[in-house]
């Protein structure tokens, strides 16, 4: 495993400027709250179309989409936007790291 101090990347440990990070910061804070609102009023959609008798596949595919971008949402993009707040990377520790590439591989599978 690599340590920090020995990147194997040219743009691990790259200095991102102050405006950049406070304009990413407050994009990606937009894009979780507009994506975790909208996903819940989806799933609340569909959760009363399969209560009044009117469920489907292609309903049960899309709650699944919905529940993969709430999970890439929540996890992975909260951890980026702090990771910019804080000006350190990886936020928590490297097992976090590998679990957020996972859920990104997985949601977007």
């Amino acid at each position: 495993m690599q340590t920090s101090t020995s990147p194997t990347h040219p743009y691990v440990g790259h200095h991102v400027n102050d405006v950049a990070r406070v304009t990413f910061s407050f994009i990606g804070s937009v894009e979780i709250i507009s994506g975790v609102v909208g996903n819940y009023l989806l799933l609340s959609a569909l959760y009363r179309g399969h209560a009044s008798g009117k469920s489907s596949f292609h309903n049960l595919f899309i709650a699944n989409l919905a529940i993969a971008d709430i999970l890439s949402l929540g996890y992975c993009l909260n951890l980026l936007v702090f990771d910019l707040i804080v000006k350190t990377h990886p936020v928590l520790n490297d097992a976090n790291c590998v679990a957020n590439g996972v859920i990104l591989c997985v949601c977007l599978a």
